[in-house]
């Protein structure tokens, strides 16, 4: 990996990322408090608290490609085990904007969360694959 000299890269990945776990935990965590949401209130809470943190950590993970990108760093293509089509993340912000608009939560702060977490974690992804080296 050629970096400019005196620069860390922020964002840091390994070649053989574990894709199925971090799937798992990245989608299947905000659908299973959404579900729970619907039934117990107290995950309602927990998603409201937890939605804006991801914003926030979507927001600065964003920000972090960005100077890497900015910087010049170059980073090798992780090897790819799986090949996730382009439509889950669109499903998935889709239904957790739907979800949390129909639960009426943060008084509709919530769902423009979520369509502001799909916007970030597209601008992040892209910043990221502009990096690697072919």
């Amino acid at each position: 990996m050629t970096n400019p000299p005196n620069y860390e890269p922020k964002v840091i990945m390994a070649e053989d990322l574990k894709q199925i776990p971090l799937l798992i935990c990245c989608l299947g965590g905000p659908v299973a408090s959404v579900i729970l949401a619907i039934f117990f209130p107290f995950f309602r809470y927990l998603l409201n608290f937890g939605t804006v943190v991801i914003t926030i950590l979507l927001f600065f993970g964003m920000m972090a490609a960005k100077d890497d990108l900015e910087a010049g760093v170059e980073r090798p293509r992780p090897k790819r085990r799986i090949n996730i089509p382009d439509w889950v993340p669109n499903i998935f912000f889709a239904f957790m904007v739907i979800m949390t608009a129909g639960l009426r939560l943060g008084w509709y702060l919530i769902p423009v969360c979520w369509v502001a977490c799909w916007i970030f974690y597209y601008n992040f992804r892209n910043f990221v694959r502009k990096t690697y080296k072919d």
